[in-house]
């Protein structure tokens, strides 16, 4: 029996000592760990490729521009529209119309109608002026080909400096294309001037809408 019990003396020390063991093994395994993950989080993320897949597959914008007066009040400035389409970030159709009275009948439509007719082209409707003020939309395809069929519907309309000007041509078309539209005259009369006109746009769309800064482009002119 003495001998029994000298035998578990003799184990406990022994049993003592595997349990240290295994301990300080188990806080040497849980330091390991701890460091690896510490080391994983100081690792720089790897940079995103985008591929062409995650592009938007297509972007509809309509740009609406306003060109200064020269000689107000014998010139009003002009207002006209850009219709854009992108295809993962490529243009596939580019088309600027503003509306004129034919014949270079301007001064005629101050007292009289005349026929009027759309002008087809960025350069045409800019006539090389550098000092143009532009708002931008985005807008859904059902949005982009109403408004365009509405714009093309006016060519050959009737022409009259203070009742229906390429201002007006523009303000049909961004009502047609949802936006809260402001006054196109001054004291119900008097055409207003485009550039103040977009400013009140931009206002009215706030949400929707952005000034683009002074001839800046979403792209290279097609037309």
């Amino acid at each position: 029996m003495y001998a029994d019990i000298k035998s578990k003396r003799t184990q406990i020390p022994a049993l003592i000592g595997l349990w240290l063991l295994s301990t300080f093994a188990a806080m040497g395994q849980a330091n390991t760990l701890y460091a690896e993950e510490e080391t994983t989080k100081t690792i720089a993320p790897s940079p995103i490729i985008t591929t062409r897949n995650e592009a938007p597959a297509r972007r509809y914008l309509m740009i609406y521009y306003a060109r200064p007066a020269r000689l107000y009040p014998f010139s009003f400035g002009h207002a006209f529209i850009r219709w854009i389409k992108m295809e993962y970030g490529i243009v596939v159709e580019d088309f600027t119309y503003g509306f004129y009275p034919t014949n270079d009948d301007g001064l005629k439509s101050i007292l009289a109608k005349v026929k009027g007719s759309l002008q087809l082209g960025y350069k045409e409707n800019t006539s090389k002026s550098k000092r143009l003020d532009s708002l931008e939309v985005e807008v859904t395809e059902e949005v982009y080909k109403s408004t365009f069929e509405e714009a093309i519907m006016k060519d050959s309309s009737t022409y009259r400096l203070l009742s229906y000007n390429c201002l007006t041509f523009m303000d049909e078309v961004a009502k047609k294309a949802g936006l809260n539209t402001p006054r196109v005259r001054i004291l119900g009369f008097l055409p207003k001037l485009p550039k103040s006109y977009l400013r009140q746009l931009k206002r009215k769309n706030n949400q929707r809408a952005r000034i683009l800064p002074p001839q800046e482009d979403v792209v290279e002119n097609k037309q």
